[in-house]
């Protein structure tokens, strides 16, 4: 009966069969684990950084020593207003892979950005169509710092320049 093969063989079998052994060997080995992880600040860290791990690989497919190395690539601050992160960063990604990290007010307004970029040939479209020249330039202008290559509708002067609509 010393035999340790036995010994495992016997402990396997009897899990697999018996509801009640493996129901005691579970609740066993959760109030250690709940116990490890009361009494235990290293512990408590490791399992911590496991979880953020994970959520970080599910949701934006990045690790947590990227994330962090690229925080502190950018000092700490958002990479679009360089104000200081707090403790819910939002991932940008490029088209080459890269990412950066950025607050939750550039977040938004990236997101509005991409629906003008999206839409510009309309929105051109119906404010030259209502002279709303003001808005038109506008227009051309932010998609100008963008980057973006202005729409073919060229900005007339109306007599409304003068009015906001």
């Amino acid at each position: 009966m010393t035999n340790p093969e036995y010994h495992r063989n016997y402990i396997q079998q009897r899990y697999a069969t018996d509801p009640e052994f493996r129901a005691q060997g579970h609740e066993g080995n959760n109030r250690y684990q709940r116990e490890r992880y009361a009494n235990d600040p290293e512990f408590r860290a490791r399992c911590q950084r496991s979880i953020r791990n994970g959520q970080l690989k599910k949701q934006h497919g990045i690790t947590l020593d990227q994330l962090e190395a690229q925080l502190a690539a950018q000092g700490g601050s958002c990479a679009c207003c360089d104000k200081a992160l707090g403790r819910i960063k939002r991932i940008r990604r490029t088209q080459g892979g890269n990412f950066g990290l950025v607050c939750t007010s550039c977040a938004n307004l990236l997101k509005c950005i991409g629906q003008v970029s999206k839409r510009a040939q309309g929105f051109a479209a119906r404010f030259e169509e209502r002279g709303m020249t003001i808005q038109l330039r506008r227009l051309h202008e932010i998609m100008g710092a963008c980057g973006w290559p202005p729409t073919q509708i060229e900005v007339a002067s109306h007599p409304r320049d003068s009015k906001m609509i």
